[in-house]
């Protein structure tokens, strides 16, 4: 009669998996703060761009032919 094998568990496998785990987890986190940056950086030229737009329309509204400086 054949004994009935047991299904040894692997100790390896499962600090691999951690392993893999972690390194997954490293990477969408440096993959989140790529996107941010990026995000912030769209963010930061459309404020760019879009402020000198509304200052001259805001002024142009008022009748004003010239916008003020804003150079001190």
């Amino acid at each position: 009669m054949d004994q009935p094998t047991r299904k040894e568990k692997s100790k390896v496998k499962e600090p691999v998996s951690r392993v893999e785990k972690a390194k997954q987890k490293s990477a969408q986190q440096e993959l989140k703060q790529r996107q941010r940056a990026e995000e912030l950086e769209i963010h930061e030229w459309t404020r760019q761009r879009r402020i000198p737009a509304f200052m001259e329309i805001a002024f142009s509204a008022r009748g004003r032919q010239s916008m003020p400086s804003t150079e001190s």
